[in-house]
């Protein structure tokens, strides 16, 4: 039995001894893991830093700014064309503007530059565009949409001035692609509360082809940082789909030269006589229905920023 007792004695002492290593290769696996992980993400974070940094160097300049259109109405009942005089028919059509240059030599003192820039352009009124419709009194117009592009841009730049302050003149130029999306609509009433209203527009973008040019003055202070003014010249032919109400209404005049809008719902009633009332929220759908807004594809645009070098 004492023989028995210490051959079983062995047997566990070897499986111990046996299993040591294991568990101890296990201990430092378990152990080990951090530490890789760890150092994995030092390698990726420094990979980013000297990504962001590259970044920070090779970023160029912010600017923000106003951007002016014409916009023209267009359309009406055909004994309605003089009503609205020619010159009444045109109006600012504003949108806000930010803009990211991105190149090479941007925010050197003086030289030539060029990189790539993209923006985008918001459609809102600055101010109530309105008319006063012979037929259904005054007639409002709201206008959004939004306008995305991206071009090539070349620019020279003559800085004077010492190394701790100085001036610059410079001009620029670009092309490229743009994107946009909007419509408008007109409404009769107030802009809260409107008793009609018709307009059209598109939720998808439209492609187009855009080109810019620009004169800067600029304050530089330092050797890093320059306060930037542009005013440019944009060219960028704009459409809006061309969605009359034809098909929704048709609008004429009866034998006593009064205006008839005939909705398509009731155009193959022979009973219905038409709607003559200029109260009637359907009339006055209809009369509007008749007219179209149209852009101008060149604008004026005003915008300031700044460069600012990290190198």
């Amino acid at each position: 039995m004492l023989r028995i007792g210490i051959i079983m004695k062995k047997i566990t002492l070897r499986g111990v001894f046996m299993k040591k290593p294991m568990f101890l290769m296990f201990v430092v696996m378990i152990l080990a893991v951090p530490v890789i992980g760890f150092s994995q993400t030092e390698k990726e974070l420094e990979q980013a830093k000297s990504w962001l940094g590259q970044w920070k160097r090779n970023f160029a300049s912010p600017t923000y700014g106003v951007t002016l259109f014409k916009g023209r109405l267009e359309g009406g009942w055909y004994n309605w064309e003089n009503a609205i005089p020619d010159e009444d028919r045109n109006f600012p059509a504003t949108a806000m503007e930010f803009r990211i240059f991105r190149g090479v030599n941007v925010s050197k003192r003086g030289g030539f530059y060029t990189g790539v820039e993209t923006g985008v352009l918001f459609f809102s009124p600055f101010a109530d565009v309105k008319w006063d419709e012979p037929t259904i009194g005054e007639m409002h117009l709201e206008y959004t949409g939004g306008l995305v592009f991206l071009m090539a841009k070349y620019g020279l730049r003559l800085d004077i001035g010492l190394a701790i302050f100085g001036v610059s003149l410079g001009a620029e130029l670009g092309m490229g692609g743009t994107l946009f999306a909007g419509g408008f609509e007109f409404y009769t009433g107030s802009r809260e509360d409107r008793f009609a209203s018709y307009g059209w527009g598109t939720s998808m973008a439209n492609m187009g082809l855009i080109m810019d040019t620009a004169l800067e003055g600029a304050l530089r202070l330092g050797k890093n940082f320059r306060l930037v003014t542009k005013l440019g010249f944009m060219g960028a032919p704009i459409s809006v789909p061309e969605s009359r109400g034809w098909e929704e209404y048709s609008v004429w005049s009866d034998e006593n030269g009064n205006v008839v809008v005939y909705p398509s719902w009731a155009v193959n009633e022979p009973n219905f006589g038409g709607i003559t009332d200029p109260n009637d929220r359907e009339f006055q759908r209809g009369v509007m229905s008749t007219y179209d807004v149209e852009l101008d594809p060149f604008a004026l645009d005003f915008r300031f920023g700044f460069v600012l070098n990290f190198q």
